[in-house]
């Protein structure tokens, strides 16, 4: 009997052991977000007709739950032959780079070596815009919440800036005038993340990409993250494209090393996940802390209001919901990060179009996760928005062929009758001059950007918005030429 007991013993024993090996091995064979209940085909879904809407060749995508990743995948094409997207794929992430900036003056502040009240000076001796009174007032946290004075156009101009260092960008600030007195207005301005960096490469006494990546992608295990241009390329940087007409063309990304802490970060969705979970986690990544949890909430804390309800933190946009969000964008790269209380999420596209906005894509994304219906009907219609450019673009083309082929008859019809001539000089003024001057002129402040930061953001449209009312000048002068020569040969004065 004893014998018998004991046998059941063991076999009971190793039936159970194997069923829990086999258990085990199921799950761990499981994607994350099987064993987290999440709707993966909804997700997935979801992204690949968000795609599809929004022309986008390829993406990635991380979601954090709590402390986990639940989900991550790449979609679509990184590249030339055919090479697939997967979550170690890195992106140009844009603009998502300011809360890394933050996060490693944060840092610095942690460790005693710089005071957020301080004046900029007191770390960059030698810095200096327009005004030296201004220049001696803007402090670090001024900087940090955009409220410097700093102009959306002057930040921009920072894009035109190509194969310089970041203090050598920042030595050349000489002639920046701000646009609002110090600490009174919000201004998203790329400049006032610009000058961190460059103070946290003096306060540290390193490089900033060698910051960045010592106390940063290392603690965070960001294998697949980098700061410069030539070594994201190195590995696999994703092939970035760009809007031409609604026609998605591969250009070439120029090297943004003069503005690497305000945009020039690449990243991948494994690795940015691992970074929210640092943010959503007052700091900690497993038992690694790379910020005390004061100082981490700190950042998504509304500081200055944007408009109702929302409001900028230190490299993050902070919402009364309870969200916490940052966007990014370069020539040919777009990315959204955000979290709350529970879930994070960070989307990744290798395509961007100034004129046509991807951050609802992870706002899907995030209805999914709170159960709710998310339908790509709501994201911007691609196909709808440029073929609507497209036609005015015709029309355009066509009232311009029409005015060239026209120049030919100009003298013979102000050959008749001086009353005739005296009629066309409030048109000639209006459409030749008028508007297309305005248009010079106007434009580049509509959009708070230069004429070649535009065409370098929207290659075609771009150029057609510059080139278009030139020629309308340009016919300007000879319609006006014309008109002075039929005037010259009426031999008759002008009878009002």
């Amino acid at each position: 009997m004893r014998i018998r007991s004991n046998c059941r013993y063991y076999f009971r024993a190793i039936f159970c052991l194997v069923a829990t090996i086999i258990l085990i091995l199921q799950l761990s064979g499981q994607p994350a977000h099987a064993a987290s209940g999440l709707d993966h085909e909804k997700i997935d879904g979801y992204m690949k007709e968000a795609m599809k809407r929004l022309h986008i060749p390829g993406a990635a995508i991380g979601i954090i739950k709590n402390k986990e990743i639940i989900y991550l995948q790449g979609y679509g094409n990184a590249g030339p032959n055919d090479r697939l997207v997967t979550p170690d794929t890195p992106f140009l992430i844009g603009s998502t780079s300011k809360s890394f900036t933050a996060l490693a003056i944060m840092q610095l502040v942690d460790e005693g070596k710089i005071d957020l009240d301080a004046p900029v000076r007191k770390y960059l001796p030698q810095f200096k815009i327009s005004s030296e009174k201004d220049s001696a007032r803007i402090s670090v946290r001024n900087l940090l919440v955009q409220n410097s004075g700093f102009s959306t156009y002057d930040g921009r101009r920072a894009l035109e800036k190509d194969d310089i260092s970041l203090k050598q960008h920042i030595e050349e600030m000489g002639d920046i005038a701000l646009a609002e007195p110090i600490g009174t207005l919000f201004q998203y301005s790329n400049l006032n993340y610009d000058v961190l960096g460059r103070i946290v490469e003096v306060v540290s006494g390193k490089s900033f990409g060698d910051y960045i990546e010592e106390h940063i992608f290392k603690p965070l295990d960001m294998k697949h993250s980098f700061t410069s241009l030539k070594e994201g390329e190195a590995n696999d940087l994703t092939q970035g494209y760009q809007s031409m007409f609604g026609a998605m063309m591969p250009t070439k990304q120029h090297n943004p090393e003069a503005r690497i802490a305000s945009g020039g970060l690449i990243s991948s969705a494994k690795d940015m996940s691992n970074y929210l979970i640092a943010q959503m986690n007052q700091g900690q990544f497993g038992n690694v802390s790379i910020l005390s949890d004061k100082l981490t909430d700190l950042m998504h804390q509304p500081a200055v209001s944007l408009d109702k309800g929302v409001s900028y933190g230190m490299g993050w946009i902070a919402v009364d919901n309870g969200i916490v969000w940052h966007n990014g964008g370069t020539e040919n790269f777009s990315s959204d990060m955000m979290f709350d209380g529970e879930y994070g999420i960070v989307t990744l596209f290798n395509a961007a179009d100034p004129f046509v906005s991807y951050d609802d894509v992870f706002q899907g994304v995030y209805k999914i996760l709170k159960g709710e219906d998310a339908s790509v009907q709501n994201l911007p219609s691609f196909t709808s928005f440029y073929l609507t450019v497209g036609i005015v673009l015709v029309i355009l083309l066509a009232l311009l062929i029409f005015s060239v082929m026209n120049l030919l008859k100009w003298e013979k019809r102000f050959s008749l009758k001086s009353k005739f001539m005296l009629r066309f000089i409030p048109v000639l003024f209006i459409f030749n001059v008028l508007l297309p001057v305005g248009a010079l002129i106007f434009i580049p402040r509509l959009i708070s950007a230069s004429w070649s930061v535009l065409i370098g953001f929207s290659t075609g449209l771009g150029h057609f918005l510059i080139i278009y009312p030139i020629i309308l000048l340009l016919i300007g002068g000879i319609k006006t030429i014309l008109f002075i020569r039929s005037y010259l040969k009426t031999k008759q004065p002008v009878s009002v």
